[in-house]
């Protein structure tokens, strides 16, 4: 085997003394840019090529074939029988109408383009169940939506007229010497037996970003999830800072978000402590306190990150 650079040269000549016909040969050219011989397999596309230089089975450049040319060529013709599914859409509800299209314009003459009368009367049956499949699809997919709809409506309904039954047989246990044995009675708990609302979560996670205006954005966290999974509603959060190490929390803000932006930090203060506790209208969590120290640069440090005071 010649060196690399041999076979350079070589594929830049016009034909070798010794020229072998062999389809895969007769394709061997050189990258342009690059000076690599490559060989190209007609038979799998443009995009197909084999580097000369990676393959260590070329022979020299009287144009023999490799054993990776014999091996591309043997399995060109096994690819070609494949490549119909690449024409085919892949989205189910495009492959109806691409077969409609077709067999209409196969069964005129189907011999002449290779195919024969037996084919193409499968391929129209196949695509009239297709079809027939498609609309049963349709109409039972429409009769599930309706049938989610009623379902919906008529336990709406139903939810509806136990809440006027229920208030009902609280409205008489009321007016009775003993209530609760009323409401025990009809399996209603009395509303001094509910479960309580937990309180809101401790906030964690700040994030502060110093804006152009010299006010700054504070963004947190916080789990108010009840037991199983239900989020309490309506939790606010109250916003107190400190100005420097000592001193007394000033309110600042209550927020309806998990965010509030502070306009009102002195001029040249060193550091700011704010303390973030979430409420409810009967329920206040464990406040968090967060110590940002700023610079030239805006914030620079952050101190107790998510820690519960």
């Amino acid at each position: 085997m010649r060196p690399a650079g041999r076979i350079v040269a070589a594929a830049h000549n016009s034909r070798p003394a010794h020229h072998n016909p062999d389809p895969a040969s007769r394709h061997a050219t050189s990258d342009d840019q690059n000076e690599i011989p490559v060989i190209r397999i007609p038979l799998l596309g443009g995009q197909h090529r084999v580097l000369a230089d990676q393959n260590v089975a070329l022979v020299d450049a009287n144009a023999e074939s490799c054993r990776l040319c014999q091996i591309l060529v043997q399995s060109a013709a096994r690819l070609a029988e494949t490549t119909g599914m690449t024409t085919i859409p892949e989205r189910l509800p495009d492959v109806i109408p691409w077969c409609q299209t077709h067999v209409k314009a196969w069964e005129g003459d189907p011999e002449s383009i290779g195919l024969d009368d037996a084919t193409v009367d499968e391929l129209d049956g196949l695509t009239q169940a297709a079809e027939e499949a498609e609309r049963a699809y349709q109409r039972a997919r429409d009769a599930a939506a309706a049938a989610l709809q009623r379902y919906r409506d008529r336990t709406g309904r139903l939810r509806t007229r136990a809440s006027h039954a229920v208030g009902r047989v609280r409205a008489f246990a009321a007016a009775q010497p003993s209530p609760r044995k009323v409401l025990a009675e009809a399996q209603i708990p009395s509303r001094r037996d509910a479960s309580p609302m937990p309180a809101p979560g401790t906030p964690f996670r700040f994030a502060f970003r110093l804006l152009e205006d010299g006010s700054l954005a504070a963004t947190f966290r916080c789990d108010n999830r009840a037991e199983g999974g239900r989020r309490l509603r309506g939790v606010t959060y109250e916003v107190h800072r400190r100005d420097g190490l000592d001193g007394r929390f000033e309110f600042v803000c209550t927020a309806p978000e998990r965010r509030f932006r502070d306009e009102t930090i002195p001029p040249g203060t060193a550091s700011v402590t704010y303390r973030v506790v979430a409420m409810t209208t009967t329920r206040r969590g464990r406040p968090a306190e967060k110590t940002v120290s700023f610079g030239s640069r805006g914030v620079i440090e952050e101190h107790a990150s998510g820690r519960a005071a």
